[in-house]
């Protein structure tokens, strides 16, 4: 119950969007954050 109010707070204060993207990058929301399917490249490697 307290989490529900919690995040209505948050919600209120910070906007649909910028709420989702906070929870994504702090890891409390399913799915991952904004940037992270970007493949790194490996130095010298066949």
């Amino acid at each position: 119950m307290m989490g529900h109010r919690s995040a209505e707070a948050r919600v209120k204060a910070w906007g649909k969007r910028e709420f989702v993207k906070r929870m994504q990058e702090w890891g409390k929301l399913g799915g991952r954050p904004v940037g992270s399917g970007k493949k790194q490249t490996k130095k010298g490697g066949k």
